[in-house]
């Protein structure tokens, strides 16, 4: 098998998905991973309404669709079409028909569902357990419990979440969940992070839509970086390589790479107050001196004890006081590795898998300008962009360098060593 990059649009509510593919102009997918947050993923697609199908009220096809009702899946195959794997899901949350006189096209944007449980207004209260059980079992509680998610055309009964029966657990008390509170209970486990990843029409005797969230981190300020490589619920520790030039087996080739400091993550000060505890402070006085002092600062957060919170201070500025100079975005197109080998393919359908695309280890080797020979830098995924056009597919990935933020690997080449404490 050779690699050949093919996408594919999916619109639908909990009656029926409708193939849109050969409607599709041109998309601009923006997935970003914030650290201690929820993040928000956003898609704008363009799509032919030369006949009219689309219009809302002009007797079409589709003249009737309630388009804020409809779940929106973009899936991508290396293999021609042979397998598809989830790139994108979210929800219809704007429609513009644009008409000219002579051509009609139709603007969507669409916005991962996790935009929805943001908007949430109800309040749980729930037992002790870890973080990252309190997180899932928020969601499964929003999304089955409540009236704040759209229905998909149809009933709250028909709405549910993979993780749903999970856990009955968190590790505090949780109001307004995915507002501050929601944030703030991420920023006790540092670089956890959530992100909606998957929104399917479950066919079964009751059609249901069912909703998945990766959940990265756990509640003591330690990470968990490397979740899910080479495929979900996979464990290695081999980085993706991208390379300059012509690739070898397995490898990525990169057409643009921008290497800088990444000042927007630098933190020096952390203050963080679990809720009911004291206020936890950790200051690198160097690095203060240094750049001028960069806080941040949680009142509610979601440490069990005032220990856990200061091991939370700690990790957030152990691992973020330095500004180092790194990859920041690499960018590599469908027209570079279409007709490369299947190993290569297998590596980007995990960049590209929105299910398996957070935190992975790569490699980047490149010249920098001026010297003299290759150096290669160790990174992390960080989210990515993607933009299409017919036969044409871009994605660029965001960065961070490994030595801070990737998981702690006893006496790893590529993450670190035991003599060095980034984890507080």
């Amino acid at each position: 098998m050779t690699v050949e990059f093919k996408t594919r649009l999916l619109i639908g509510d909990i009656n029926s998905e409708t193939d849109f593919t050969d409607r599709l102009m041109g998309m601009k997918i923006d997935q970003p991973i914030r650290l201690s947050r929820a993040s928000q993923h956003t898609a704008v697609l363009t799509l032919k309404n030369y006949d009219g199908a689309l219009t809302p009220g002009a007797g079409g096809t589709y003249t009737n669709t309630d388009w804020f009702s409809q779940a929106v899946g973009i899936d991508f195959s290396d293999d021609a079409g042979a397998t598809y794997s989830r790139l994108f899901a979210g929800v219809i949350t704007d429609f513009n028909v644009r008409d000219n006189g002579v051509f009609s096209q139709v603007e969507i944007q669409v916005h991962d569902w996790l935009m929805f449980l943001g908007r949430a207004t109800g309040t749980l209260t729930t037992t002790a357990g870890p973080l990252t059980d309190a997180i899932r079992f928020a969601l499964e509680e929003l999304v089955d419990n409540t009236t704040e998610m759209p229905t998909f055309n149809g009933t709250l009964d028909a709405i549910t979440h993979s993780q749903a029966g999970s856990s009955t657990n968190a590790a505090v008390n949780i109001s307004g969940v995915i507002g501050n509170d929601f944030n703030n209970s991420l920023t006790a486990s540092n670089l956890c992070a959530v992100w909606s990843n998957n929104i399917d029409i479950v066919r079964t005797s009751t059609p249901k839509i069912q909703m998945e969230a990766v959940v990265v981190g756990d509640q003591l300020g330690y990470s968990m970086m490397w979740p899910r490589i080479g495929g979900v619920g996979a464990y290695t520790t081999s980085p993706v390589q991208f390379v300059e030039g012509t690739p070898a087996s397995g490898q990525i080739p990169f057409t643009a790479l921008d290497v800088g400091f990444n000042f927007q993550l630098l933190v020096n000060r952390a203050q963080i107050t679990r809720d009911g505890g004291t206020l936890q402070s950790v200051v690198k006085q160097d690095s203060v001196t240094k750049y001028g002092a960069r806080t941040v600062i949680s009142s509610k957060a979601s440490s069990s004890t005032d220990a856990d919170a200061l091991s939370a201070a700690n990790n957030i500025v152990n691992r973020q006081s330095e500004t180092r100079f790194s990859p920041r975005t690499l960018t590599f197109t469908a027209a570079d590795c279409n007709g490369l080998d299947g190993a290569t393919g297998d590596n980007i359908r995990i960049l590209l898998n929105t299910q398996a695309c957070g935190f992975q280890p790569l490699t980047v080797t490149y010249t920098p300008t001026g010297a003299a020979s290759a150096v290669t830098a160790n990174c992390m995924t960080f989210g990515r962009t993607i933009t299409a056009v017919p036969g044409k597919f871009r994605v660029t990935l965001h960065l961070l360098p490994a030595q801070d933020f990737g998981s702690f690997v006893l006496d790893s080449t590529f993450a670190g060593v035991l003599d060095t404490n980034r984890l507080g």
